[in-house]
């Protein structure tokens, strides 16, 4: 029992002698540190704890979104009244926004403003476009094949899934809009000679060579380089604040060549067709306004004066160092009919004198701004412009003069439509002007040569003019009709001036095509086109003959009508020009336009059917390269000796069920995009027992786009084969015609007689087996014949093959070889991959993709 704290004191005053027990009940009465104090000896700690609160009573208060709902806030918000709302806004000084302030969504009210992942999902970043090292991806900005009908331009691309989707611009906005560089997103624009910007962007190069004025300049992988402009290309580079890199894009190659340059008689691409005939066109004469004043001007002083002989104009603005002409301004005979006078602003710099000439070219000086011209009137008229015949006669132009032996050709369209040539309004006929008045020609390839024969048929029949085009080797010959008689007939075919075929249908009704061939020995009838049912012609009916070899397949109205196989006729004299023509001056036909089309050079391109376990063994025994794998080693080895170009057509799954495509990792991704140049991967079918002849439509597209879409994924988009062999030259056309939205542009055909064809007609099948390709223009859909197919074939026998394709006219343009996944893999195989890869780099024959030539 412990002591009383007052008993203690009293041991221990001032004289006092504490005995033992004193001192021990002393220590005793109280709490020693290393001892525990009972809860009982705290006063009143046992009611302050009765007065606390459990501790999960506490917890679970704290996670309770209703406590105190009733008084307070919540976090949120939603508990708050309008009132409330209000009340807190007029607190806060902010129950009117400011014009400044935007709002975002809420549930059933539309904000101003987008938030920060709506706008990420709206728009397009940066990192939407590049990898963490700063390359593109290969995403969007990989397009293949555009196509341009019309107005529209339809792309292909990924969306943000990486599924491959088609999308259609329409460009008619555009069509007579100049579109300058800050319209297209340009810095600006810069010449060779130009001092570099500082400011980082993307400018347009307008001019092409050497751009030594940018530096410092690195190429993709950071070496030094020099950013050059070329033909072929959209022509840019961007500068990073630090070096200039090029951007430029390559243009989608064209069959045509003929497009003139704004201002550049030299072009790559224009300088041929300019020189040919800047002698007999006008290439963009353009006529300036002018006002007459009274009087003439000082020679010396260049100031104007009250002559009465004389008139000028008013100060015309002009460009220096630039050609000009002044014609219809002799009146009276004198040494001096009409003179120049040049000025910088106000200052008066030189003056010309056109001399005896009724003619007056001149170019102004280096820093001219304007001049006036002075024109001899004769006595007393100078004081009377508004009397004056020069109101009427004189004509002040820019550019080249037109020659007085130029006759009109009104339709110029085509690839031809620059500011140069949409003035070209002359065309020079060497030997027959009626022929120019009775057509008008569009042509893609350059400007028409004009040659008329005179010739008669034993039924004495004057078949009088035909024009033959200046450009060889033309496939298409397209006219749209603008009036035709009654007894009239439309003329088109292939040859030259010395002996053509032409096909000749009348425009009363009948069923076929009359096919003539014409020399300046006479008119011979070689046999007849069948159409199969009674046709007449018409205004604004469209005609279109299109070659292969000497097999003619005839379209009215983009509809095929049929094909004559001219083969045993021979190659007259070897030229396949264009032909036009018209038989006589009552029996004729007039033309809205002339359009010729070129095929480019022949090519080679395998293909191997049934492709899938090297996708397998890739799968399995993931090597470092692609090319570590014996099957695309022994493509890369032929590609890199020969620039063989190969395309693997694959199944989706193996015919054990073991392995499909969706197994193949992305871990070569990056390589085959490297490589797809030559090499690419297309679709085949999902399996070897499919039948795409009468496959359901939902079917046939999920199938299409399930083998395209993994491709896309594991290979890239560049690597995708758009016109791939579909398993047993099985399909139909409503099945292709849906697959254009997803990039199919056309398909190889069989290379035997089968009755099922890749979905196409009797009378279409015996078109395309009589040459190399097919165009069906109703559905936009490129077909091209498989030459024999390689499973079989030694070296010898390749040889053999390919010499019999080349000697045929008409099969020479296209070689299609294909063989079946596993020929590569024997020694006889690989002997006669080789054997045909090196017979096409000897005989000079280009390896390329189908889908890059397409014709139509």
């Amino acid at each position: 029992m412990a002591t009383p704290i007052n008993t203690i004191l009293t041991w221990f005053q001032s004289g006092d002698v504490p005995t033992e027990t004193q001192f021990a009940n002393s220590w005793t009465s109280f709490f020693h540190k290393d001892e525990r104090i009972p809860m009982a000896s705290v006063d009143g700690l046992s009611s302050a704890i009765q007065g606390k609160m459990d501790r999960e009573v506490f917890d679970s208060h704290l996670i309770n979104t209703e406590a105190h709902s009733t008084i307070l806030a919540k976090i949120d918000g939603s508990n708050l009244t309008e009132e409330y709302i209000q009340s807190w806004k007029t607190l806060l000084g902010v129950s009117i926004l400011p014009d400044n302030v935007g709002t975002i969504d809420k549930p059933g009210v539309s904000g101003s403003v987008f938030t920060k992942q709506q706008t990420i999902d709206e728009f397009l970043s940066k990192d939407d476009f590049t990898n963490e090292d700063g390359t593109l991806k290969e995403t969007i900005t990989t397009i293949e094949n555009p196509s341009l009908i019309g107005a529209e331009l339809t792309i292909f691309y990924n969306n943000e899934a990486g599924v491959r989707e088609r999308g259609v611009v329409d460009l008619t906005p555009f069509k007579n809009s100049v579109i300058n560089a800050a319209n297209a997103g340009y810095k600006g624009d810069l010449k060779k000679t130009d001092t570099a910007p500082t400011i980082p962007g993307m400018y347009r190069l307008l001019e092409f060579g050497d751009y030594t004025n940018l530096t410092p300049a690195v190429d993709a992988v950071g070496n030094p380089t020099v950013i050059k402009s070329t033909d072929g290309k959209i022509n840019q580079s961007y500068f990073d604040g630090s070096v200039w890199m090029d951007k430029s894009i390559v243009l989608p190659q064209s069959n045509v060549d003929g497009v003139v340059e704004i201002n550049n008689e030299d072009a790559v691409s224009g300088g041929e067709v300019y020189n040919r005939f800047k002698n007999i066109i006008n290439l963009g004469s353009l006529p300036i306004p002018f006002t007459l004043a009274a009087g003439g001007i000082n020679m010396t002083t260049g100031v104007p004066n009250t002559s009465v002989n004389w008139l000028r104009t008013l100060p015309v603005p002009s460009q220096s160092s630039t050609g000009y002409a002044l014609t219809g301004f002799g009146m009276d005979s004198n040494s001096v009919n009409a003179r120049v006078f040049f000025y910088n602003g106000n200052t008066f710099l030189s003056h010309l004198a056109s001399g005896s000439a009724t003619t007056f070219p001149f170019t102004t000086p280096s820093n001219c701004d304007n001049f006036m011209v002075q024109v001899f009137s004769g006595t007393d008229v100078g004081l009377s412009p508004g009397a004056s015949p020069f109101n009427n006669t004189l004509k002040i132009s820019k550019g080249n003069l037109v020659t007085s032996d130029s006759l009109p050709a009104e339709k110029i369209e085509g690839t031809i439509q620059t500011p140069q040539l949409k003035n070209l309004d002359r065309s020079y006929i060497i030997d027959n002007s009626e022929f120019g008045d009775k057509f008008e020609f569009t042509n893609k390839v350059s400007i028409l040569d004009y040659k008329t024969i005179g010739m008669s048929a034993s039924s004495g029949v004057n078949h009088m003019n035909f024009a033959a085009s200046k450009e060889n080797d033309i496939s298409i010959v397209e006219a749209t009709i603008k009036s035709i008689a009654s007894n009239g007939s439309i003329r088109l075919g292939f040859g030259d001036s010395n002996a053509c075929f032409q096909l000749v249908k009348t425009a009363t009704s009948s069923s076929l095509f009359d096919v003539y061939m014409m020399s300046r020995y006479g008119v011979t009838s070689i046999g007849s086109l069948q159409i199969g049912s009674q046709v007449s012609l018409k205004a604004d009916d469209k005609l279109r003959i299109f070659r292969s070899g000497l097999n003619i397949n005839a379209y009215i109205n983009n509809v095929f009508v049929g094909n004559i196989n001219l083969l045993n006729q021979g190659a007259l004299g070897g030229s396949f020009k264009g032909i036009v023509g018209f038989r006589d001056n009552v029996q004729y036909w007039q033309a809205e336009s002339v359009n010729l089309k070129k095929r480019k050079s022949q090519y080679i391109h395998l293909s191997i059917d049934d492709s899938i376990n090297v996708f397998r063994e890739l799968a399995i025994s993931n090597p470092v390269s692609i090319f570590d794998n014996s099957r695309l080693a022994i493509y890369k080895e032929m590609h890199d000796k020969y620039g063989a170009c190969f395309s693997l057509f694959a199944f989706y799954q193996n015919s054990s069920g073991t392995f499909n495509l969706s197994q193949m990792p992305v871990t070569w991704k990056a390589e085959f995009i490297a490589n797809s140049h030559w090499l690419k991967i297309g679709f085949h079918g999902v399996d070897d027992a499919t039948d795409y002849t009468n496959i359901a439509l939902a079917d046939g597209v999920e199938h299409y786009t399930r083998i395209i879409n993994e491709v896309n994924r594991f290979a890239g988009y560049s690597s995708i084969d758009n016109m791939p062999r579909f398993s047993k030259f099985k399909g139909n056309k409503p099945l292709h015609t849906e697959l254009k939205k997803y990039g199919l542009v056309g398909v190889l055909a069989a290379d035997d007689t089968r009755p099922e064809d890749s979905g196409l007609t009797t009378t279409e099948q015996t078109a395309l087996r009589s040459g190399d390709d097919y165009y069906n223009y109703e559905i936009g859909f490129y077909y091209v014949r498989t030459s024999p197919r390689l499973d079989l074939v030694n070296a010898s026998a390749v040889l053999n093959m390919l010499k019999t394709e080349n000697n045929s006219l008409n099969t020479r343009n296209v070689f299609e070889m294909f063989y079946h996944e596993g020929r590569e893999s024997t020694l006889e195989g690989k002997e006669m991959i080789e054997a045909l890869c090196k017979y096409a780099y000897d005989n000079r024959i280009r390896f390329d993709f189908p889908q890059n030539n397409i014709l139509n």
